[in-house]
Formats: C-alpha cells, structure tokens, sequence
C-alpha cells in the first residue's frame, strides 16, 4: 500500500475546523470533505495541482459536509507497474453520490472485466473503466468514449428493442442483470454511418443514485468484429 504524502499547502488547507480527511486504509481512496459547498469548490481551485499530484498515488475524492455528491478525481496511470489501479475514465463535470460511488469501486475492482456507466436521462455514457486492454470498442480510446451517447454507436433498432425490454426486466439496485446482444460500431471512425461493424454482448443492471437519477452499469462480455 502506498504512504500518503499530501501537499503542505494543501495539509495546513484540509487541518482547518470543519474539513475532514479520510485516508485511503479506510475507504480504499482519498477522501476530503470541505465545511461546505463553497470551500469545497475553492479547494479544487486552488489546490488544483497538489490533487493532481495525489492522484498519482490515489483516487481522490472531494464533497463537503452532509453531501452525499463528490468530485471524483481517478487514479492517473504511472509508467511504473508497481501497485498499480485499473483506468477508470469519467465524462467532464460528472457528480458521485454515495451509490454511484460503490459503482466506481466496482469498475476498479478487476482489470479483467471491462464496464460503462450509462445515465438514462440523455443515453450519455459517463464511464468506462480500463478492462480488456483499455478499449471499449475497436479502435476507440476511453476518452473518446465518454463523449459518446448510446445513439452515436448503437444500431437504431436494436437500441429501440433494448429500450422496450430493460423496462420489463429491471428493477434498480437489484442484484439481476439483464443480458443483452447488439451491433455497434465506433463513430470516430465508421464513415459510413449504417456500417455496425462490431457485435457486443453485454450484461446490464440498473442504478439509482439516491436522487431519482437511474443508470445502466454495464459489463461487457464478448466483442466481436463483423464482416462487412
């Protein structure tokens, strides 16, 4: 396990009344609650680089008191292998509440298994872990990824019936998943915008994140290339 080495600056910040750090021997990441919302967007100001730095070593994860929403802040790859964590990527100014969080967790749990989070809202995948060598799709960069919305790279009909189906089967927080078999294909690259040149299977459950907001966790089983 790595020590923890934080910033001075950021030290004497975060040892002021009403902050609160928790350290990664207990919840497995870094974690700092500021006295309230304003600090606590002053500390990703002005502490900005010292986060940096710290995420080095530890996912970080940054609220204030009696919020359950975060700014996550992910473990960034060293050219070192020692003690090293699975890639998580996150989609820009994604907010963790309490649940979404053991999401995360999950996605960092096994480098082996590849996951996306998709929020139903507006079908945007917010994140994708590092599984099966850091790609989601052929061709297609984690960065990439969490620009996407399920529109940009599912086939129209197949979405349509996922949509139909998910709705009869889940129930969110449940321990079911859903499994769930689709063409697809990376947008980045596919010129010609009816060629789903990939075949996924993919197993899915549903998330509440305590707030009414429900996504799909997803676990990707099985990606195939398609003959064109």
């Amino acid at each position: 396990m790595k020590h923890l080495e934080l910033d001075s600056r950021l030290i004497i910040s975060v040892s002021q009344p009403g902050w609160t750090l928790h350290p990664p021997s207990k919840l497995g990441y870094v974690r700092i609650d500021a006295p309230d919302k304003i600090r606590c967007h002053w500390l990703i100001k002005n502490h900005g680089d010292a986060l940096d730095r710290l995420a080095t070593k530890f996912s970080v994860a940054v609220g204030y008191q009696h919020s359950p929403a975060v700014i996550w802040i992910p473990q960034k790859m060293t050219n070192s292998t020692e003690d090293q964590s699975p890639i998580l990527q996150l989609g820009q100014r994604v907010r963790l509440t309490i649940p979404l969080l053991r999401v995360v967790e999950t996605m960092l749990g096994d480098s082996s298994i590849s996951y996306s989070l998709v929020r139903l809202s507006d079908q945007a995948q917010i994140a994708v872990n590092g599984g099966n060598d850091g790609r989601f799709l052929s061709g297609a960069a984690l960065e990439e990824t969490v620009t996407w919305r399920r529109e940009d790279y599912w086939r129209p009909n197949d979405l349509a019936e996922f949509n139909r189906a998910f709705r009869q089967e889940q129930t969110p927080n449940s321990d079911r998943w859903f499994e769930y078999r689709y063409r697809a294909r990376n947008p980045s690259l596919s010129l010609d915008l009816q060629q789903y040149d990939m075949e996924l299977v993919t197993r899915y459950k549903l998330i509440d994140d305590g707030f009414g907001q429900l996504y799909h966790l997803g676990q990707n089983i099985e990606l195939t290339q398609v003959p064109t």
